[in-house]
């Protein structure tokens, strides 16, 4: 089960993330809805991606007190299970970010987390996923001892159109499994090089982004 213990045992931090999620953050950024004015990352952890974000209110949610440590002086960090969305208000919130969270759960809880995060979007608010790919990471995606539930590209993009939203992009290789065994590069313009190429060597995670119909 995921537990606040997973940062130290599992993904440990590593500042060169840092690098790597400002590019992640410019390539998603074409995506993101104008004039944002709250935005909330499900699983923040060490905060990369909302830390990156400019927008009026950013709220970062983990289980682990990991998330108070990191998250920058203009994100609200709040430690409690990122799955329980109740405390947001209807169509209060412009976009979700959820980067390797949506696997922790059993599958019936994803969808259960997906109507909520519909609930809360604004009308044309989005959702940007990143995740690991069953598809291409099939070999390696039950090391994670904390997987729940099993997604490739197809069946994630079905849910969500279920769930009600409309897919505005779907990358089905998008990154490396895991930025520890990847050979990814971290100057800045290999980077950028990287996730602007049409050939990306060794991804095998996916990236997603829907809006509320």
């Amino acid at each position: 089960m995921y537990t606040e213990k997973y940062f130290t045992e599992r993904l440990t931090y590593d500042p060169r993330r840092a690098q790597v999620w400002v590019e992640l953050n410019h390539f998603f950024g074409k995506y993101y809805p104008d004039n944002l004015r709250t935005v909330v990352e499900l699983g923040a952890g060490y905060c990369f991606w909302i830390n990156n974000i400019k927008s009026d209110k950013k709220i970062a949610i983990d289980i682990s007190p990991v998330v108070e440590k990191h998250a920058k002086e203009d994100v609200e960090a709040i430690v409690r299970d990122a799955s329980d969305l109740s405390f947001l208000p209807d169509k209060s919130v412009d976009m979700f970010l959820a980067s390797n969270f949506f696997e922790h759960f059993a599958p019936e809880k994803v969808e259960e987390i997906l109507k909520n995060i519909y609930r809360v979007l604004s009308n044309g608010g989005r959702l940007c996923i990143l995740q690991p790919n069953f598809k291409y990471a099939y070999r390696e995606y039950f090391d994670d001892h904390t997987h729940r539930a099993i997604f490739t590209d197809t069946g994630m993009c079905n849910l969500l159109k279920e769930c009600g939203f409309n897919i505005k992009l779907n990358i089905p290789r998008f990154t490396p499994y895991s930025f520890k065994s990847s050979k990814l590069p971290t100057p800045k313009f290999l980077i950028k090089a990287y996730l602007n190429s049409p050939v990306r060597p060794g991804a095998k995670q996916m990236a997603i982004v829907v809006e509320k119909k």
